[in-house]
């Protein structure tokens, strides 16, 4: 998983740890992402996250039930998200509904990224979305009439 880190273009890993529990409720995924500038020889960034993340999951979930980790390395001044896409998928296919993110307020300052999950919010009420910083992200459904005031 860490040679991916060791490379010079941008690019992404995404590694399934535990199938028999993908789709059941129970599992979860892992979505760790950040830079690597040109004159380091690995992204410190992402290994920092990616270990942050597995510890928090140590400590306060239950690896057993980690399904998949996604991660994203960019060196451009873009950035680069095809895992963070290749997880959506998975989360509309049904096989978790709950993500531990690095950070969060980093995926909300990107209209773009943000909008998918606003709209994977919409498409489905059960998703659960923290970081490793507390910050919780729920979009659930409201009936019209709540809304309404009737």
């Amino acid at each position: 998983m860490l040679s991916n880190l060791m490379i010079s273009e941008d690019s992404h890993r995404i590694d399934y740890l535990n199938h028999n529990l993908m789709g059941s409720g129970r599992a979860f995924g892992v979505y760790v992402r950040g830079k690597k500038a040109i004159n380091q020889p690995y992204s410190a960034e992402v290994k920092h996250r990616l270990y942050a993340s597995l510890d928090y999951v140590n400590r306060y979930l239950n690896e057993k039930e980690l399904a998949a980790i996604y991660i994203d390395i960019a060196n451009h001044h873009y950035n680069y998200c095809a895992a963070f896409f290749k997880l959506v998928k998975d989360i509309k296919k049904g096989l978790f509904n709950k993500v531990l993110f690095a950070d969060l307020d980093e995926i909300m300052n990107e209209e773009e990224l943000a909008t998918v999950l606003y709209q994977l919010a919409d498409d489905n009420e059960n998703l659960e979305i923290i970081d490793l910083n507390g910050n919780i992200f729920q979009a659930p459904k409201m009936p019209i009439n709540h809304l309404l005031g009737v």
